[in-house]
């Protein structure tokens, strides 16, 4: 595959937003692809709108043809649609796939059994099984760091309280959402090296003690309330058991939140390819700023 001239990304939310005027600065031609014709609000300059059924081919391969690449981020219950995106792709002669799947442990093997990764893995294979059709690349790049700073994950913000797991020591590899659209920017200006292959890449990596330090420091004079989950891969098959029994989002998040702190999978990736795509690190102060702009 060439560089790519031409990028359709699947889906306007908080990564897409971001993605899509990272490529469009990148010198990509981007058009976003949607079901809601209200996505089409703050286009960056030279940017395509198109209205399409995610549940019909021939709309999803009349939107894809001329594209080069399609970047999907779309959210977690809208995964399984991206098979017949896929199959769109091929049909409309897009070179590569780059599936919604930016999380932190999707790509760990002993994971692939977990209720909320069963349905990203399947789109994995699918990929894999047309790789003499189309490419494919798939960025874990841990936890989204925005994520970790202003959402109850590492810690509840509003009712200063948190349930550390284990010691709180277990380390998270985390990419804020520009460096996450860095990366896809990066490897499709050299797409040789990111071809049919997983990139793992990370900007930091935190332990949940670290977190909440931070959001200690920029609440002073206010007395936390913390619980300690002793035996974490107990409680996390516990939480796994409800989801299973309940799959209502609730319980589902809370699994989520239980894989990523228990120190049970990969969450924290030994090895990155940041080098491979020039994307740097951050340093602790720049992870106390982005606290400092949230909670400053």
């Amino acid at each position: 595959m060439s560089v790519p001239r031409t990028v359709a990304i699947i889906g306007k939310g908080r990564l897409g937003s971001v993605v899509l005027s990272t490529l469009a600065e990148a010198g990509f031609k981007t058009t976003v692809i949607s079901r809601s014709p209200q996505n089409d609000e703050a286009l960056p300059p030279n940017t395509d709108f198109k209205v399409v059924d995610y549940n019909s081919l021939d709309s999803l391969v009349a939107a894809l043809s001329g594209q080069d690449v399609v970047v999907s981020t779309v959210n977690l219950l809208a995964v399984p649609q991206q098979k017949l995106i896929i199959d769109a792709a091929i049909k409309a002669g897009v070179e590569r796939f780059i599936p919604s799947d930016f999380g932190s442990i999707s790509t760990d093997l002993s994971a692939a059994h977990l209720l909320h990764n069963i349905q990203l893995v399947e789109i994995q294979n699918n990929l894999k099984s047309n790789e003499d059709l189309i490419e494919w690349t798939v960025f874990s790049i841990g936890a989204f760091t925005e994520f970790l700073v202003n959402f109850d994950i590492a810690f509840d913000w509003q009712n200063k309280s948190a349930e550390i797991w284990g010691d709180g020591g277990h380390r998270i590899s985390t990419t804020s959402l520009l460096g996450t659209a860095k990366a896809i920017a990066a490897a499709l200006k050299d797409p040789s090296v990111s071809k049919n292959r997983v990139l793992h890449v990370h900007e930091l990596a935190v332990t949940q003690s670290q977190l909440l330090t931070l959001a200690q420091k920029f609440s002073p004079g206010t007395t936390w309330k913390i619980k300690t989950i002793d035996n974490p891969l107990e409680e996390m098959e516990r939480l796994g058991k409800v989801a299973q029994q309940n799959p209502e989002p609730g319980n589902i998040y809370k699994f989520v939140r239980a894989t990523l702190l228990s120190g049970r999978f990969q969450a924290f990736y030994e090895q990155v390819d940041n080098e491979l795509l020039g994307l740097g690190l951050l340093t602790e102060d720049d992870l106390e700023a982005k606290f400092a702009a949230a909670f400053g």
